[in-house]
């Protein structure tokens, strides 16, 4: 007679945006593994196999910083037994900074970058032809628009705030300039 297999694993929760730790427990009357999807970097298994018997396998998320939450299937394979587990984690809320509030101009041509810090798309828009942007949009960290190509008259000076949603107001030639998180 041979004897029956077994596998049972429990369920888990939902992870949360700042990561963490939780545990599941792995039971199999034969040895078995556990693998999880390509691309599933943020979230280790230890261990990620063992012998016949009841074992608690410990999942450790890292912080999710982006705005999409995330998921993964764990497989577990015990003989000719397969068990499925689905694991997620929650999105980040959106993060957007820049490095400067202010872009001045003197009279004449010149460009000036400002350095977007975020974990979203973004799209920066110019409500004057005189200033223009470049890149229009992208997404995360790192970012350095440039508004270049700035044409003021002479005696005149242009400035106003960059921000997110912010316009730019100014003495002589102003801009909108508006940086959004999409």
């Amino acid at each position: 007679v041979k004897p029956s297999q077994e596998l049972k694993v429990t369920e888990l929760g939902q992870f949360g945006t700042k990561g963490g730790e939780q545990t599941m427990t792995v039971t199999a009357t034969a040895a078995w593994t556990i693998s999880k999807n390509e691309g599933s970097d943020w979230l280790t298994v230890k261990p990620e196999s063992g012998n016949a018997g009841t074992i608690q396998v410990t999942l450790t998320a890292a912080e999710n910083t982006m705005t999409g939450s995330r998921t993964t299937t764990l497989t577990v394979k015990s003989g000719e037994l397969t068990k499925s587990i689905d694991v997620s984690q929650s999105a980040a809320n959106p993060v957007m900074s820049l490095d400067v509030s202010t872009l001045e101009f003197a009279s004449g041509s010149g460009s000036k970058s400002i350095k977007i810090t975020t974990n979203t798309l973004w799209t920066v828009v110019s409500d004057q032809t005189w200033c223009n942007v470049s890149p229009t949009s992208g997404s995360g960290d790192g970012a350095a628009v440039s508004v270049a190509d700035v044409d003021v008259e002479e005696g005149e000076v242009a400035e106003g705030a960059a921000g997110d949603g912010a316009e730019l107001d100014g003495v002589g030639a102003a801009a909108g300039l508006a940086v959004l998180d999409e």
